[in-house]
């Protein structure tokens, strides 16, 4: 276990299956250190958890740690930062979400900790309604409420509109990604991250940079969206799209959710 960095074991801890910040805190509680967690027998983690899960294995464990070192290079050498759950500046509404990721991956320069943070997310299919709808709003809140910051997903439709109203007010927006930092996606989009990063702004992902894309990914990084903010607006919506899915996780979390009243006949303002 020598010669690894206390990043190199905050990154395998945050890495591994199924860990959030409920089971972080536990087996912290339990076993003392994340170092302590790769170091012991499989015998001994599994007597102090009392548990037979796939995590505790020496084979498991030492997969983690390896794959931890290509992480800690990628950051070092991207400028990118890592905001571990027990750093001060890692996001203090996030501490209140039991299903929050230990680490965040983060580029740009924005403090999570500073702002009042709305979240405006939506349909992919927007329509002009929703997109002038979420121009003016976020212009007025640039204008009426100090210190505001927009949260949203990069995605098609109200969310990239929702960054890009906030570049044009000039207040910070941050984009919440289910990829690394690595992989811009949607592609079409890499022009607004990269105003994001150079305008005050943030690029967060809970991800690391050998992730592959996958689905699940994009419902998982709602509850990040709705943790990071202090109330959440939804601007059209289909009756199962990920826009109420993260405003679900917000009412679950305590926050406040507001909605635009759609027109008669639209698809996505049921």
């Amino acid at each position: 276990m020598g010669g690894y960095s206390r990043l190199h074991y905050q990154i395998a801890f945050a890495s591994i299956r199924g860990m959030n910040l409920t089971l972080g805190r536990e087996l912290l509680r339990m076993i003392g250190s994340e170092r302590e967690f790769f170091a012991l027998s499989e015998t001994r983690l599994r007597y102090l958890t009392q548990s037979k899960a796939r995590i505790y294995s020496d084979e498991y464990r030492s997969r983690v740690l390896t794959e931890a070192a290509a992480e800690v290079n990628f950051v070092e050498s991207n400028s990118i930062r890592p905001v571990y759950f027990t750093d001060s500046d890692y996001p203090r509404r996030l501490l209140e979400c039991d299903d929050a990721p230990l680490m965040l991956y983060t580029c740009g320069s924005c403090n999570l900790n500073e702002h009042r943070m709305v979240a405006i997310v939506g349909t992919r299919h927007a329509t002009p309604y929703g997109i002038e709808f979420t121009r003016k709003l976020v212009s007025e809140l640039a204008e009426r409420v100090g210190n505001v910051a927009i949260v949203s997903g990069l995605a098609y439709g109200i969310d990239i509109a929702a960054h890009r109203a906030a570049l044009a007010a000039g207040i910070p927006t941050i984009a919440v990604m289910a990829t690394g930092l690595n992989s811009i996606y949607p592609s079409d989009h890499r022009s607004d991250a990269t105003r994001i990063v150079s305008e005050c702004g943030l690029l967060v992902s809970e991800y690391g940079h050998t992730t592959s894309i996958h689905k699940g990914n994009f419902v998982a990084r709602n509850r990040i969206i709705a943790g990071l903010s202090d109330c959440v607006i939804v601007v059209e919506s289909a009756e199962k799209g990920g826009a109420l899915i993260t405003a679900n996780l917000a009412l679950g979390y305590n926050r406040d959710v507001y909605a635009l009243p759609g027109r008669l006949n639209d698809p996505y303002s049921d």
